[in-house]
């Protein structure tokens, strides 16, 4: 839902970007429960246990300082590097630079 609503107030996608910024963005709400839009069920929660969201949130932490550095690298025109960060936050599974 938050990346829905996210996604509506953009005028285009730009992935490097805007990835980076969902994830950002989720790590700054701390992965806060959601209101159910049907209201059947009140709140939605990220997680099952604080346990489980504590461990959601580290690796959410991960997520955003590889997406920053793809970014960044990108930025400086370092291509390759910013594919080997993709590459890590999708757990080798981003397609492979080729030159």
């Amino acid at each position: 839902m938050r990346v829905a609503k996210y996604a509506d107030g953009e005028s285009c996608i730009i992935y490097d970007i805007d990835v980076k910024n969902i994830l950002a963005m989720l790590l700054e709400n701390n992965l806060s429960s959601l209101q159910d839009p049907m209201g059947f069920s009140g709140y939605i929660y990220p997680c099952k246990t604080e346990a489980f969201k504590q461990d959601a949130i580290s690796k959410l932490s991960t997520a955003v300082s590889r997406a920053v550095k793809a970014r960044n690298a990108t930025i400086d025109g370092n291509v390759k590097e910013a594919f080997d960060f993709w590459n890590l936050l999708y757990n080798n599974k981003f397609p492979d630079y080729y030159l």
